[in-house]
């Protein structure tokens, strides 16, 4: 009788592990899909930044480009001269 008793005791002990278990492994499966998917919007993010770099380097260029050519036709210019205290120009009249 006691084994029997015994037999049933360790078949719910069995059962109860097993459905520990079986959470356990649920919780880990749906942490490591939200670590992967994480993973994945970081180098995406990665990727962006790296992007936008390279065009604010680029857009700096141009910045450059077009300043030097502005102040290259304000020289030209008869209607403008040099204002020594800051470097900008203004119209003479």
């Amino acid at each position: 009788m006691q084994s029997k008793e015994f037999r049933r005791e360790i078949s719910q002990l069995r059962d109860k592990l097993r459905s520990a278990v079986d959470r356990v492994s649920s919780r880990t499966k749906a942490l490591e899909d939200r670590v992967e998917s994480r993973g994945t919007a970081a180098n995406d993010h990665s990727e962006l930044v790296t992007t936008l770099e390279r065009d604010v380097q680029q857009l700096k260029k141009y910045m450059k480009i077009f300043s030097d050519r502005n102040e290259d036709l304000e020289a030209q210019s008869p209607g403008y001269k040099k204002n020594g205290r800051q470097g900008r120009t203004q119209q003479t009249l």
